[in-house]
């Protein structure tokens, strides 16, 4: 076989090689990106569970569960993501038996750059810090939070999902006649398309299992 004739054959094989490659790179990515999808659920779900148990044990010893407005606080700030700026700043007490829920460093953002004056640990007895932290979920956008109390006024909040500030209401539609969360919060991730869909489509919540 002469050298041109091996040459020809040779780039035969590598067109067949990178067709073969980009079949089965046209299958697997998808695949792929399904299971990460559905592992980070799976993670949101997991942490809902750990920030209901939490609440319960923080309910224990406060005899309420932690308000969603900064003001309830006696502390000031942005009133974007604020149920969630609360969740964080009582859970993370050092009063009482707290904190009561282990707050991972990389999953505390503070996407709305606000602050309080003087420190957390004044208002609820939180780390000595003026930033007021989100918990964020997989997907880098902050949980919803509404205390029972806002649910019941029905108060719209904005929070910053994916860079944009969204006004995000409490779920008032009941279901079988009972509200979602009735007489204690309502927590949940609006999932990975980034769209509040009141607790329906892809948002994982903390009153039915996904």
């Amino acid at each position: 076989m002469s050298s041109i004739q091996r040459q020809a054959f040779t780039l035969i094989e590598l067109l067949v090689v990178i067709a073969v490659l980009g079949i089965l790179a046209g299958i697997l990515v998808p695949t792929i990106g399904s299971v990460l999808s559905r592992g980070k659920s799976a993670a949101s779900l997991n942490e809902i569970a750990h920030l209901r148990t939490a609440l319960e044990s923080y309910e224990q010893d406060f005899q309420a569960y932690p308000p969603s407005r900064l003001s309830l606080l006696g502390a000031g700030g942005l009133p974007a993501n604020e149920g969630n700026e609360c969740l964080v700043a009582c859970l993370d007490t050092r009063r009482g038996k707290g904190p009561y829920h282990e707050l991972p460093p990389a999953r505390l953002q503070n996407t709305d750059e606000d602050q309080v004056r003087g420190s957390l640990s004044v208002y609820t007895g939180a780390r000595d810090t003026t930033e007021l932290y989100e918990l964020v979920d997989p997907w880098g956008n902050p949980y919803i939070y509404f205390s029972w109390a806002e649910v019941l006024r029905g108060r719209s909040v904005p929070y910053m999902i994916d860079g944009r500030l969204t006004t995000i209401a409490p779920i008032t539609t009941k279901t079988k006649g009972v509200l979602p969360g009735e007489g204690r919060y309502q927590i949940w991730s609006v999932g990975p398309n980034g769209v509040d869909d009141r607790g329906e489509a892809d948002d994982i919540t903390s009153w039915k299992g996904k």
